[in-house]
């Protein structure tokens, strides 16, 4: 007795499937067994097919979960390929003679049976399993009696002839009323009549999916629930999705990948398979497929809400290396911004990492990223600015513009980055991440790595941290902790599988010119190498408050936007710097009352006067019509601008570099058009205001001042109050009084010009001095 078992499992990101073939082949009575002359043998087999969920999926608006991973047991061909002369050759296809139906443990399974002469079991043998095409279809790549299959083995390499030749189409939207299941391919691996085993074949969909919405609900670590997509919108933002169309994609697709673009022991798709003639529909349009408000799923009652989730499936498209944005796979999503009439806005599919800078640029030939099947697309609107354009086609023929959208790739396993070495692959989700502003809850990142490296070098991967990362890269405990290099959870190795991390960088001291650090972990799994680099900017170029590191001589003024840093208070017109309390920097939030001492003096510059007490800290007394003095002598006095100081230990300034020339305090005019914008809120548990965030709504991308406090100018004091915020400007008023602002939460006022006696201690934010700006002071 001849016993086989096949085992098909599909590999894919759109819901978390395996379906079990097994084939039990049995000997049929009265058959002759070969006994070495290579004669048939005929052979019965049962075929089970277990999918997990419920393959019903008729008559949704979009597809089930299940749905993605049904098979029409109808629609399932096995094609038996047989070694001959060093290539497998096209020998037989078969159909399913009966199949029944049923549920196990809330799963679907479908039992098949067919009969198949095995020609010698001695030989070496391949099955191609090709699912969900319609009888036309594979009618027509199969010829009558399998002609074109058989004539595929005149070519070097039937498998890939066959596998590339058969195409499916879709010239409008994928069917979903009634629902056609997805096109699928697999192969198995070589395996003789004798082995009693056929191995494992991996099943991959033939198409891409594309889901479109306003700010994507996600998992803890940082993913998307794929199958269970909820679009929250934005708070403050008044915006509604109505249609969405897709331009540049064929109309038809290929039942399997090249050899050249599969990676069969990874599993995992590298780049598009394309028929001979894609047909992309003709100009001036080019529109592929499009979607209107019945087509969109939203929450009752709120369709600001609005999403395109399973239900936008396509072929896979070229789109990498075209540089004519007429040519270019685009979406043009439709949408009432704030109340207006629909308008419209182009979003293009590329690698959107921002540089070392953070800037994001346009989408260019190289960074344009193309469909692949067996992916999800995840299209996440997270800003509109104002209206779109007037039509659909005048977006399509535009730039991108109002709109700020992400594109994330989700494959097999999620990953995108991927090392093959020929044989064991590396695969990496990103190999850059980007962190701006200081750690707040919630910043980190997901790192997830997969390698089946299993060879003479070890098993699975290691990590190495360069020095910067060893000083500033952490991954998030479970408990919300930081683990650090050198802690015994640090993950420096991993078997081979899947691992996933969320991963951060700590603060480090913002200098004059040191805005950014970049950290470096190199993976390795045998000779594949990968290297992921973590840049952190701490500080725009424009603006930040004064903080403090160091103590004694070596303590310098750098700026900050670390929400729990209060900074320093100054006297108006001080270069010495006040710690908040208790002769330390005490982190925000948190009541601290605390009188004054020597001890709470950070950073003292002067030479010529001392501080014995709270009065013999010095301000500038001066009238209105005076700018703030900084030279050389009144910064060894006490005082100047605090600002020109930043960058500079004590030690520095008392050797006489007393102005940086690129920092000063911020004026009374640019500080009430900077408050011109405010919003009251809160920033990782600390409360404060959101001051002047770019566009109309998303005052989150503003500068956040945190509510600092004060020290009082009688006796140096220090109050705090989580409800008002105040900060210095550089604009005095007339002798010991010069202008703040403020903000009182609890009555919502507003001062933009605040009269404050130069005798209190504020904190002070500086600005940037622009080479076009008069002299500091002026």
């Amino acid at each position: 007795m001849i016993i086989s078992s096949l085992t098909i499992f599909f590999r894919q990101p759109l819901a978390q499937l395996a379906v079990f073939l097994c084939v039990f082949c049995v000997l049929v009575p009265g058959c002759t067994k070969d006994t070495g002359g290579g004669v048939p043998v005929s052979a019965d087999f049962t075929i089970q097919l277990r999918i997990p969920g419920n393959g019903d999926s008729k008559e949704v608006r979009s597809a089930a979960v299940a749905a993605e991973s049904s098979i029409d047991p109808q629609q399932l061909y096995l094609l038996l390929f047989r070694e001959q002369a060093g290539k497998f050759e096209y020998a037989a296809f078969y159909t399913p003679a009966t199949v029944t139906a049923g549920t196990v443990d809330g799963a679907t399974v479908y039992s098949l049976s067919l009969r198949f002469p095995v020609p010698d079991p001695r030989d070496s043998y391949r099955f191609m399993v090709l699912a969900n095409l319609t009888d036309d279809e594979f009618a027509g790549a199969a010829g009558p009696d399998g002609s074109n299959f058989k004539a595929a083995n005149g070519t070097a390499d039937p498998m890939e002839t066959i596998r590339t030749g058969i195409t499916y189409a879709q010239p409008g939207n994928w069917p979903l009323r009634p629902f056609r299941s997805f096109p699928m391919w697999g192969e198995s691996g070589v395996f003789t009549g004798t082995s009693h085993t056929v191995g494992s074949v991996s099943m991959v969909r033939s198409v891409a999916r594309i889901d479109v919405g306003v700010n994507f609900q996600r998992n803890p670590d940082g993913s998307y629930p794929l199958d269970n997509m909820v679009s929250q919108g934005i708070d403050g933002l008044k915006f509604r999705v109505t249609s969405v169309k897709l331009y540049n994609v064929p109309e038809k697709g290929v039942i399997g990948p090249a050899a050249a673009n599969y990676s069969e022991s990874g599993r995992y798709v590298t780049a598009p398979t394309l028929p001979g003639n894609p047909s992309i529909p003709p100009a001036p349009a080019y529109t592929r497929c499009v979607y209107t408000l019945g087509d969109l799923d939203y929450p009752s009652g709120s369709t600001q809400k609005r999403s395109l989730t399973r239900t936008l499936y396509v072929p896979e498209a070229a789109n990498h290396g075209i540089s004519d944005n007429g040519r270019a796979v685009c979406l043009v999503v439709g949408g009432e911004y704030n109340g207006s009439s629909t308008t419209y806005y182009r979003i293009d599919l590329y690698d959107r990492t921002p540089d070392a800078a953070g800037n994001i640029s346009k989408p260019t030939a190289a960074t344009r990223i193309d469909l692949l099947r067996n992916h999800i697309y995840v299209v996440d609107i997270i800003s509109v600015k104002m209206k779109g354009y007037s039509t659909p086609e005048e977006a399509f023929a535009s730039d991108p513009v109002y709109m700020d959208a992400t594109v994330e790739v989700w494959d097999q396993s999620r990953q995108v980055n991927v090392s093959p070495d020929g044989v064991y692959n590396l695969s990496l989700n990103a190999s850059q991440f980007f962190f701006s502003g200081f750690s707040t809850s919630g910043s980190e990142q997901t790192l997830r790595i997969t390698t089946d490296y299993d060879g003479s070098l070890g098993r699975g991967w290691t990590l190495t941290p360069d020095e910067v990362a060893k000083e500033s890269v952490y991954f998030l405990r479970s408990d919300g902790t930081h683990c650090h290099y050198g802690d015994p959870a640090w993950p420096s190795s991993g078997a081979p599988g899947t691992y996933s991390f969320r991963i951060g960088m700590e603060d480090f001291p913002v200098t004059l010119e040191n805005f950014h650090r970049t950290a470096t972990l190199t993976l390795r799994a045998g000779r594949i190498v990968r290297q992921v680099t973590l840049t952190k900017t701490l500080v725009n170029a424009i603006s930040g408050r004064i903080t403090i590191q160091g103590t004694g001589d070596q303590a310098q003024l750098v700026l900050t936007e670390d929400p729990h840093d209060a900074g320093l208070y100054f006297r108006w017109g001080s270069v010495v710097g006040l710690y908040n309390a208790g002769g330390r920097n005490s982190p925000l939030p948190g009541v601290v009352t605390d009188n004054f001492s020597l001890d709470d003096i950070a950073f003292n510059p002067m030479e010529t006067n001392t501080v014995t007490d709270w009065n013999s800290v010095p301000y500038a007394s001066i009238p209105y019509t005076q700018s703030i003095p900084h030279d050389q002598a009144s910064v060894k006095q006490g005082r100047g601008d605090p600002c020109r100081l930043v960058g500079y230990t004590v030690a520095q300034v008392r050797a006489n570099d007393f102005d940086n020339k690129t920092w000063r305090m911020s004026t009374q005019a640019e500080d009430a058009e900077f408050v011109g914008k405010l919003q009251w809120g809160a920033k990782d548990g600390v409360n404060g205001c959101y001051c002047n965030w770019p566009g109309t709504s998303d005052y989150q991308g503003g500068t956040f001042m945190p509510s600092s406090g004060y020290r009082g100018y009688a006796d140096g004091k220090r109050s705090y109050s989580d409800l008002e915020p105040q900060y210095w400007t550089a604009s005095g008023l007339q002798p010991d009084w010069a202008f703040s602002w403020l903000y009182n939460s609890e009555n919502g006022f507003l001062n933009k010009s605040a009269m404050t006696t130069m005798k209190n201690g504020l904190p002070v934010r500086c600005v940037r001095q622009s080479p076009d700006d008069p002299p500091p002071g002026t």
